[in-house]
């Protein structure tokens, strides 16, 4: 599955237009038309959650 397919399932559920002007909404880390095979969702993109994300393998 692309992430794009992930971000627009999402969007269906919370859509952009609702974001306040702080909010960093959508995909912070990769590329759209990547395949993706895991996911680790999280609401602050800090170093501890990228961190996470390659000992867990899903970037």
């Amino acid at each position: 599955m692309q992430i794009a397919e992930i971000i627009a399932e999402m969007e269906q559920f919370a859509p952009t237009y609702l974001q306040e002007d702080y909010d960093n909404c959508g995909l912070i880390v990769g590329y759209p038309a990547d395949t993706c095979n895991a996911a680790l969702l999280s609401l602050d993109c800090t170093e501890d959650t990228v961190t996470e994300a390659i000992k867990k393998n899903v970037i």
